[in-house]
């Protein structure tokens, strides 16, 4: 409203050309209004910032990490149609559906030649040669070399 009314004075002052007098008057009006508008400018963007930065939060946190991507956003289960024509009622249905329609049974009646071999290779237990066990000395040999806590390797010696 005020922005409208400045302009509005701005105008009438550059349109007058003829009349010195009223130019002058009108110019006058013109620079109050604005200066007032400039002001109550300045104390609205003041009020902003300071309701932005309540509490001690930093405004600019929002931006850099809208600016960087790094706002990520949760994804909403909602409710799903099921074959039946029904919908789900809450997160539980919905997992439960998705689960249904996603993840296949696996049941042994329906496997197929290559999937029969493969359960049955799964099952074996492998036959390689067992490695070496870890000596005591080998285990904090190795931990003194990769640890840089000081109290960790006090305790070591």
């Amino acid at each position: 409203m005020l922005r409208k009314r400045t302009n509005a004075l701005r105008r009438r002052y550059q349109s007058t050309t003829n009349n010195d007098n009223l130019r002058q008057e009108r110019k006058e009006r013109y620079f109050d209004g604005r200066r007032e508008y400039e002001g109550k400018m300045q104390k609205a963007k003041l009020k902003s910032w300071k309701t932005c930065t309540i509490n001690g939060v930093n405004p600019w946190n929002i931006v850099y990490k809208i600016a960087a991507g790094k706002i990520r956003t949760t994804t909403r289960l909602t409710t799903l149609e099921k074959e039946d024509g029904t919908y789900t009622t809450d997160t539980r249905s919905t997992m439960m559906h998705m689960l249904e329609h996603f993840v296949p049974d696996d049941r042994e009646d329906s496997d197929n030649k290559l999937h029969r071999k493969i359960r049955k290779v799964v099952q074996e237990p492998p036959d390689t040669v067992d490695d070496k066990a870890y000596t005591k000395k080998e285990i904090i040999a190795n931990l003194k070399k990769n640890s840089t806590r000081k109290w960790f390797l006090e305790r070591m010696d």
